[in-house]
């Protein structure tokens, strides 16, 4: 049985509309499913000596891969900043994102004031692919989501029936691994006037 978001997906696929409601998703992650990969590059003009004098490693190329389980937007509990229910029955499918850092401070830990991302947001019938870029005005050295801003996104396609799917998105970083109680990431990903076609 279809979820109540992938059957507002379903609907809008089926007859070639914009969705004019924001169309809302829960992505769940767990300790394990976040990555780092430092940047192996070295130079002279890191962000961190600006003057040339040591050589450190570069802030740019680092990357962050995020993977989660989606469900439908609002489904899962949360309170005090940690999550206390989620409803795995309701239906599951994936989300993956890979965020490349561009500038920055080598600090620890590592402040990250640019990045491009990518997204994958896997759901019944195919993938989503989403991008962001630009600055990224997050603070690491505070323990609270409301660090993490705001990400806006562009929908710049898919596969399987979402080849044509355009539109936006906002992911927001609702509970944080540090305060989870399990040290589960919570995020809420909004689409808005997305547009699916057949291919």
């Amino acid at each position: 049985m279809f979820s109540k978001t992938i059957a507002t997906l379903a609907l809008a696929l089926l007859s070639s509309k914009v969705s004019a409601q924001p169309i809302f998703f829960d992505i769940v992650s767990f300790d394990g499913d976040l990555k780092f990969f430092p940047s192996q590059a070295n130079s002279p003009t890191s962000v961190n000596s600006p003057d040339g004098t040591t050589t450190e490693p570069e802030i740019a190329g680092n990357r962050f891969i995020q993977n989660g389980k989606v469900l439908d937007g609002g489904l899962v509990q949360i309170a005090n900043g940690s999550i206390t229910e989620i409803p795995w029955t309701a239906g599951q499918f994936s989300y993956t994102s890979l965020c490349t850092a561009q500038d920055g401070v080598n600090s620890s830990p590592p402040v990250i004031t640019q990045n491009r991302c990518e997204y994958n947001l896997c759901i019944q019938g195919g993938c989503i692919f989403l991008v962001s870029g630009g600055p990224f005005d997050f603070d690491p050295f505070v323990q609270s989501a409301s660090a993490v801003p705001p990400i806006e996104l562009v929908v710049t396609g898919g596969n399987g029936d979402f080849k044509n799917a355009e539109g936006r998105g906002v992911l927001d970083t609702l509970i944080i691994p540090s305060l989870d109680t399990f040290g589960r990431t919570l995020l809420e990903l909004r689409l808005f006037g997305v547009d699916i076609e057949f291919a």
